[in-house]
C-alpha cells in the first residue's frame, strides 16, 4: 500500500514543482505619465515575454500587462479581469494564467473584451513606443478599487 501510494504521491508532486517553477510572475515596473501619456519603448520588450507596469493614480494604481506577440505586435491591456477580483495574471508556456481561477487565456485575445480577458485599455504603438494617454490610465482606476 505504501508502494503505491508513493507511486502516485511522488510523480504529483514532482508535476506540481514543475508547474510552479513554469510559472513567470514579473514585479510591476513603476512608470509614470510625461506630456500626458506612459511611454514604454518596444526595444525593450521580448517577444512572447508578459511585463508588468504600475502607473500610480490619484485613486488608484493602475496594474498594466504588455506582451509583445511578435516583432510587430504588442499587446496592452490592464492587469485585471471582467469576471474575477483584480489579482492579475501570470505567465506559464506561451498562455497568461488568471491569478483568481486559473483560466488561461490566449495571447492573441489580450486587449479583446469579454470572459477572464485582461480588461482592455486604450493604448497603441507610436513611434516605437507604446503609449497609454493619462486620460485613459484615470479612468481605469475603478478596475482596481474595492
Amino acid at each position: 500500500m505504501v508502494a503505491v501510494t508513493l507511486a502516485i504521491v511522488v510523480p504529483l508532486g514532482a508535476a506540481t514543482a514543475a508547474r510552479a517553477a513554469a510559472a513567470y510572475r514579473p514585479a510591476a515596473e513603476p512608470v509614470a505619465a510625461e506630456g500626458g501619456a506612459v511611454r514604454i519603448p518596444v526595444a525593450e520588450l521580448q517577444v512572447g515575454r508578459l511585463y508588468k507596469y504600475a502607473y500610480a493614480g490619484p485613486r488608484a494604481e493602475v496594474r498594466l500587462l504588455v506582451m509583445r506577440r511578435s516583432q510587430r505586435d504588442v499587446a496592452v491591456a490592464l492587469d485585471a479581469c471582467n469576471i474575477c477580483p483584480p489579482l492579475g495574471y501570470h505567465q506559464e508556456g506561451d498562455q497568461l494564467i488568471c491569478d483568481n481561477c486559473a483560466a488561461p487565456i490566449n495571447p492573441a485575445t489580450i486587449g479583446l473584451p469579454g470572459g477572464c480577458n485582461p480588461k482592455p485599455i486604450d493604448g497603441g504603438v507610436e513611434e516605437g513606443a507604446v503609449v497609454i494617454g493619462e486620460d485613459a490610465l484615470r479612468s481605469s482606476q475603478a478596475a482596481f478599487t474595492g
